[in-house]
C-alpha cells in the first residue's frame, strides 16, 4: 500500500574548507513526501507526491493510469522523489548566486 509519508535523506557534503573556516554548517534540510491517491479517467488511479524541504513544497510528481498498482506506484514515486532531490541538491546555482550579488 502507498505509504502516507516517504522520507528521503539529504546528501551530506562533509569536511569542506569553507565549513572549517566559517564555523559549523547550518542544519541539513528535512525532506518529506506526502502521497495522495485519487480516481482519474476510466476507473484509473492517480498517485500524487508532494515533495517538501522543511515545510516548503518544492515539487509535485504525478503518476496516473488505469493499470498502475499501489505497490508499483509507491516504488516508482520513491525513486522519482529521490532522483528529484538529488538533482535539486546538485544543481548549478552559480548564475543565481551571481544575480544576487549584483
Amino acid at each position: 500500500m502507498i505509504s502516507s509519508e516517504l522520507v528521503a535523506e539529504a546528501q551530506v557534503s562533509a569536511g569542506s574548507a569553507a565549513e572549517a573556516r566559517d564555523g559549523p554548517a547550518p542544519p541539513l534540510p528535512v525532506w518529506t513526501t506526502q502521497v495522495h491517491i485519487g480516481a482519474v479517467f476510466e476507473g484509473g488511479q492517480s498517485y500524487h507526491a508532494q515533495v517538501f524541504r522543511d515545510k516548503q513544497c518544492l515539487c509535485h510528481i504525478v503518476m496516473a493510469g488505469t493499470t498502475i498498482e499501489a505497490e508499483r506506484a509507491d516504488a516508482e514515486l520513491a525513486i522519482r522523489v529521490r532522483n528529484w532531490i538529488e538533482a535539486f541538491e546538485t544543481r548549478d546555482v552559480s548564475d543565481f548566486v551571481a544575480l544576487q550579488a549584483s
